[in-house]
């Protein structure tokens, strides 16, 4: 180890404090400092003392974090609005926000711009509170409601692709409120064994747009359906079957398979098998 004309044990230089002697990274002489950031490491003398190196790095990285830095000050996210900076937690820059229920929070940029972070955090104790007041967040109505939700608003949901990836929403009424939900469900003569569907497949979630259904009703319910108007009156392939008496497969191979008219296919008498394929 080359020989050192200075001891510079416990010199400050820049954010730098030296602990004592170091060999550097490439194997010269140098001094083991702790920076201010906490970390520690081995500088070249010459560099500590030209005043080159004035930090582990971290002031550099810093500073081209100020540089990019966007001022979040007088924007609102959901309740919250930035009143300042605040002091930085290592190397993150965080803000001072005032919250639209009267307290105070202090987060990060990312939090904001990134909409996980709305409030204080009054928002998530409301909801515990709504959970706690009605009762219901262990029943299936429940169920039915965040099921709802996450078609409609969570891309990672299997049924997303259906739902919201169509453009498919639901009320604000029903998005904010169980409460509100759960008094219409209540008032549209829901009971167990019904589900959820909306009249107009296209349509979104709202009291005008929805009843409560069997699964036979749901599945005459669907964008696919073949509706055939008839003396009248107009039903799925499906509802036609049991209104006539006739098998939906024999109504699918006489309109599909063999060619008949909607009106033969739904008038003419069920003959046995070997005639009806026969024809």
């Amino acid at each position: 180890m080359g020989k050192r004309l200075y001891d510079l044990t416990g010199q400050k230089f820049g954010r730098l404090t030296v602990l004592g002697p170091g060999t550097t990274e490439k194997g010269t002489p140098g001094w083991e400092c702790l920076c201010e950031c906490g970390d520690v490491k081995v500088i070249a003398t010459n560099s500590l003392r030209s005043g080159k190196t004035k930090s582990c790095g971290c002031y550099k990285v810093q500073g081209m974090a100020e540089h990019r830095l966007v001022d979040l000050t007088g924007m609102t996210f959901g309740k919250l609005t930035v009143i300042e900076r605040a002091p930085n937690r290592g190397r993150t820059v965080m803000w001072r926000c005032s919250c639209s229920c009267g307290k105070e929070t202090i987060t990060t940029a990312e939090g904001l711009k990134g909409g996980t972070v709305k409030s204080c955090g009054c928002l998530r104790a409301e909801a515990n509170r709504r959970r706690t007041r009605h009762g219901m967040s262990k029943s299936k109505l429940w169920d039915v409601w965040e099921s709802m939700k996450s078609r409609c608003y969570n891309p990672n949901s299997t049924s997303y692709y259906n739902y919201g990836g169509r453009g498919i929403s639901i009320c604000s009424e029903w998005l904010n409120s169980f409460e509100s939900f759960y008094s219409w469900a209540i008032d549209s003569g829901y009971h167990e064994g019904l589900s959820i569907d909306r009249i107009d497949v296209n349509g979104n979630y709202e009291p005008a747009n929805c009843r409560w259904a069997t699964d036979k009703e749901q599945g005459n319910n669907k964008r696919n359906s073949v509706w055939i108007t008839h003396n009248g009156e107009t039903h799925t392939i499906s509802e036609w079957g049991d209104i006539l008496g006739i098998s939906v497969h024999t109504l699918y191979s006489r309109i599909f398979q063999h060619g008949w008219p909607e009106e033969k296919a739904l008038t003419t008498p069920v003959r046995s098998r070997k005639c009806e394929n026969n024809i």
